[in-house]
């Protein structure tokens, strides 16, 4: 077709009876020929003649099943916009909830004791750093301080790790209600999606149908 077109300009400039004669018999040619031979069609159908001249004698058929598609692809798109449509927006809610003021607390759990803690022990240090060298009884007093505000912030740290890991069962706790809640409300969908299967059988036969050679 190209190579014709180029031709019947050279023909209509030159005004060349052999160019017409030529672009003539091969428009005839590249007319007929597919016509009569099969062709590479991957989107349209079987490459014959015979399979679009059917379609065209059974036109209402053909719009049956294209209807019939239709009306099936829209209800597929319905089952799945229900599908998507589920939530456990209620039953997941409070649980969320719960889960952010747990890891509120995980996060604030013991922060200021330990700080109160460690305050202590800077200041015993501090009280030790200044007492002089020669002071033997004082030196001794602080250092007992000292030993004494440490292992109060060890047994600080002990208990708030504790404390932390109760907190962490109970939030792991929730989040494993959560997942289950979750899969409950996937399988709700997964038995809604199931009504697609029949129309989506049905229409893979209508294409069948459609596309087959005659």
């Amino acid at each position: 077709c190209e190579w014709t077109c180029i031709i019947s300009c050279f023909m209509l400039m030159k005004k060349s009876k052999n160019l017409y004669q030529i672009c003539f018999f091969v428009c005839l040619t590249a007319g007929i020929f597919p016509l009569l031979t099969p062709a590479v069609i991957t989107n349209c159908g079987p490459g014959y003649y015979r399979y679009y001249q059917y379609w065209l004698e059974h036109m209402e058929e053909k719009a049956a099943l294209l209807g019939e598609k239709k009306e099936l692809e829209a209800k597929i798109d319905s089952i799945e916009q229900e599908a998507e449509a589920q939530n456990a927006d209620a039953e997941l809610a409070p649980v969320q909830e719960e889960i952010k003021i747990l890891k509120k607390e995980y996060a604030d759990c013991g922060v200021q004791e330990l700080k109160d803690a460690q305050k202590k022990v800077d200041q015993a240090q501090a009280a030790y750093n200044a007492l002089g060298f020669f002071k033997f009884r004082e030196r001794k007093e602080a250092q007992a301080e000292i030993e004494k505000a440490n292992s109060a912030l060890n047994s600080k740290k002990s208990e708030i790790k504790k404390a932390k890991n109760d907190i962490q069962q109970k939030i792991d706790s929730k989040e494993r209600e959560v997942e289950r809640i979750n899969e409950r409300l996937e399988e709700k969908r997964e038995q809604i999606r199931a009504g697609k299967k029949p129309a989506e059988r049905r229409i893979e036969q209508i294409d069948e149908e459609l596309t087959r050679p005659r």
